[in-house]
């Protein structure tokens, strides 16, 4: 069964009118998003409890980071002596624990 090529014509010409709604509604779309979203996050910020609790959580954490700041800039500085100690010990207990498995080790029956 043949068609007529204005048929066909009409065809393609519905065809292309329905895809460039689509495209069109396509393209409008992430700023529909992006209007909802922004809707959506200042009616949560008019909330005073959301509002408040963001403020608080921001002042404990301003408070955080300067105490860290003036905390560290107040403590004396370790001296090279005492870290070079600390990193000497901790490798005393090291070098214990494997020589300890050795000796483990070399006294089993082969």
């Amino acid at each position: 069964m043949e068609r007529d090529p204005d048929t066909i014509e009409r065809e393609i010409k519905k065809a292309r009118d329905a895809l460039a709604e689509d495209v069109d509604e396509l393209r409008e779309r992430p700023q529909r998003f992006v209007d909802q979203c922004r809707t959506s996050v200042q009616q949560r910020l008019a909330d005073p409890k959301v509002r408040y609790g963001l403020v608080a959580l921001a002042m404990l954490i301003a408070l955080a980071m300067l105490r860290k700041l003036f905390a560290d800039a107040d403590a004396p500085p370790a001296s090279i002596e005492q870290c070079l100690e600390s990193r000497l010990d901790g490798l005393d207990v090291r070098l214990a624990r494997i020589e300890e498995q050795l000796h483990r080790v070399s006294r089993r029956p082969s």
